[in-house]
């Protein structure tokens, strides 16, 4: 059976030279030439091979074992203390070690291209030589290495040393602060009270001034008022008496005139009335005289013509009077409407000048009264200003002090807790490089 297994092998084998033309995939080399750079193949066995492919696409799978051993020192980096990277031995040179594996060789465009499945190797420790990282190194084990944890761990307790003069220069200094804000705290209420006892003082002040100064105003103003009230008067009972002449003239005259008028249209109807009796006596005396029925009739027209005549110049004569009469009348208006605008005008005149002169009096008066009442609520303001900026200056020197030793407190818990985050830095770095060692 076994027999006719390694011969079945061997057909495809052959199968698999004549589809690709050529001899098969070289596994070793590929290997070779793919491992990472400082390593050198020792020896190399497939243990097992396998044909997947077919005809047409042949795959050939490969179980190898490779023996390998690094070319120099491997080392990886497995801390970093001070600035310098502590470096690990993981192979030492010519140490050798097994590679597993399984290598798939594919033929494609006319050659084997093949790809390795690794299961087990050193290589995955990632170890480098010592030239493959900086120059600020140090190897685990080295005189160098061992003093720079030396030195790490003189750095530590100086560090360690500092935080503790530093928590006890922040305890010293935050009991510095507290003592001096509980001492400003207590300046500061009892100035508050000060400032606010003054405001509550000045207020009152300021109501009793106003309450002073507002009866001032109020006296000033009613004796004005009354002088102007009585002046006013005055002027009122003098307009009055003028005026009275002046209507009592014109109405004088108007009934003069009038009565005038009046004699007119008498005079009228007396001249008509007499013009008429003319008349009637020359008809009564031509009908005693017995004139005939011509002359009669001439001689009524001749008289009726005259008394037409003569009712005419009666009527000329009284128009005039009348028109005359009429024009005296309305210039006799005229001038008494001016004669009262005039006197109008005067006493309006003379009633502004009475209340500016009053007016400006008063003013001045009040303005005297109102610079009092400022000037000493200026003092009391200025006293109670004075007291606030006090107040305000001490809670500046206040704010200003508490933020000072607040940002010396800061810088100090600052540099306390650079100097923690640092011993706890190289307290876990040296940790680890001793667990690493046992």
């Amino acid at each position: 059976m076994k027999l006719k297994i390694i011969m079945l092998f061997q057909i495809l084998m052959s199968v698999s030279l004549a589809v690709s033309g050529g001899e098969g995939p070289d596994i070793e080399a590929g290997f070779a030439a793919d491992m990472p750079k400082g390593w050198t193949l020792e020896g190399f066995k497939i243990t097992a091979s396998e044909e997947v492919g077919t005809k047409v696409s042949p795959v050939s799978q490969h179980r190898f074992v490779a023996e390998v051993a690094p070319t120099e020192d491997l080392f990886i980096a497995v801390a970093t203390l001070h600035g310098k990277k502590i470096l690990k031995q993981v192979y030492e040179k010519g140490t050798e070690a097994e590679v597993h594996g399984i290598g798939v060789a594919v033929f494609y465009a006319g050659k084997w291209e093949t790809h390795y499945e690794i299961e087990k190797s050193p290589f995955s420790e990632g170890g480098k030589s010592a030239t493959s990282f900086d120059a600020n190194q140090v190897v685990v084990g080295s005189s160098d290495y061992r003093a720079l944890v030396a030195s790490a761990k003189e750095d530590m307790n100086k560090l360690q040393m500092q935080s503790e003069k530093l928590s006890a220069e922040i305890q010293q200094k935050t009991a510095e602060f507290q003592a001096e804000s509980n001492e400003a705290q207590a300046q500061i209420n009892q100035s508050s009270e000060l400032v606010a006892g003054l405001q509550q003082e000045t207020n009152k002040k300021r109501q009793d001034d106003y309450k002073i100064y507002n009866q001032k105003v109020q006296e000033i103003n009613n004796k004005y008022a009354g002088e102007s009230s009585v002046k006013r008067t005055a002027s009122v009972e003098e307009y009055k008496s003028k005026k009275q002449a002046i209507d009592t003239q014109y109405a004088a005259d108007i009934k003069l005139i009038r009565s005038e008028r009046t004699g007119v249209a008498k005079w009228r109807q007396t001249e008509r009335k007499r013009a008429q009796s003319e008349y009637n006596a020359t008809l009564v005396d031509a009908r005693k005289k017995k004139l005939d029925a011509s002359s009669l009739a001439a001689l009524k027209n001749s008289a009726t013509v005259k008394v037409r005549a003569e009712y005419d110049a009666i009527d000329a004569q009284a128009r005039a009077k009348t028109d005359d009469n009429r024009a005296r009348e309305a210039k006799l208006t005229a001038d008494y409407r001016a004669q009262v605008g005039a006197l109008q005008s005067d006493s309006q005149a003379a009633k502004n000048s009475t209340s500016e002169g009053l007016t400006a009096t008063r003013d001045a008066e009040l303005e005297v009264e109102k610079k009092k009442y400022d000037e000493i609520n200026a003092v009391s303001s200025a006293k109670l200003a004075e007291t606030r900026n006090a107040h305000n200056a001490l809670v500046q020197r206040f704010n200003e002090r508490r933020r000072q030793l607040s940002s010396e407190i800061a810088a100090m818990r600052g540099n306390l807790d650079n100097n923690s985050r640092n011993v706890q830095a190289i307290s876990e770095v040296l940790a680890f490089l001793e667990s690493s060692s046992n």
